[in-house]
């Protein structure tokens, strides 16, 4: 999909159509996987311009899961949540837990969130799992605390982490794998943050490739979640 699929514009869809595709997409009741992951030419547009577009559709897709009743939570009780982060440290005054590699989980608030990644500079690693956990439960005859379990440390909130005993095979037979963003791409990637109809999701750490040279992991992270 190329950038005109984050506004509906020119060759793509329009942008009723595409909110309407991505809503779906987003929901394993309506057809589809849980997820989406757009690749986009990071020349189209200056990363303002795609963060603003970015928040429109996070925006757009709310309130299409309101108009299709995918969501028991309310208009009233939702608040759209937005910050950047880099070098794979989340702002400790939003999220308490500073490190974005988390072994696979779900967040403990969002309903579903976007993030637009830049290219990572002087890195490896930073690959995206996003796990098919009710497939999993279904395959095997499990409940989602048999496979999950709450983690109350400081920060966490009750975060559902893998259980240790299951997170390999969850992602060597449930996951598909979305790689960074090569230079001059940009990588959205969204996600129905829900163990029925949604993913779960763990990134790779992360290793310099250089101990000289600077290292930056730049995203922007947009989100539903309830007020908390």
């Amino acid at each position: 999909m190329d950038a005109h699929f984050l506004d509906g514009g020119g060759r793509g869809p329009s942008h009723e159509e595409l909110v309407g595709m991505l809503t779906s997409e987003l929901h394993r009741s309506q057809g589809g996987n849980g997820y989406v992951a757009l690749r986009v030419s990071a020349a189209e547009r200056s990363i303002a311009q795609f963060r603003t577009a970015q928040i429109a559709l996070v925006q757009a897709i709310w309130e299409e899961m309101l108009r299709r009743q995918l969501t028991h939570h309310s208009r009233k009780d939702v608040r759209l949540n937005m910050f950047e982060a880099n070098d794979g440290s989340l702002p400790k005054e939003i999220v308490g837990d500073v490190s974005t590699f988390k072994r696979l989980h779900f967040d403990p608030y969002s309903i579903f969130f976007a993030h637009l990644y830049e290219p990572p500079k002087n890195l490896t690693g930073g690959r995206i799992s996003l796990v098919d956990v009710h497939g999993y439960l279904g395959r095997n005859g499990l409940n989602l605390l048999d496979v999950f379990e709450p983690l109350h440390l400081p920060g966490h909130n009750g975060r559902l982490v893998a259980r240790r005993e299951h997170r390999l095979r969850m992602l060597e037979e449930h996951a598909h794998h979305v790689d960074p963003p090569a230079e001059g791409e940009l990588l959205l990637v969204i996600v129905r943050n829900d163990p029925i109809v949604g993913v779960a999701h763990e990134i790779e750490k992360i290793r310099p490739l250089s101990s000289t040279e600077p290292i930056a992991r730049r995203f922007f992270r947009t989100s539903m979640a309830p007020h908390h």
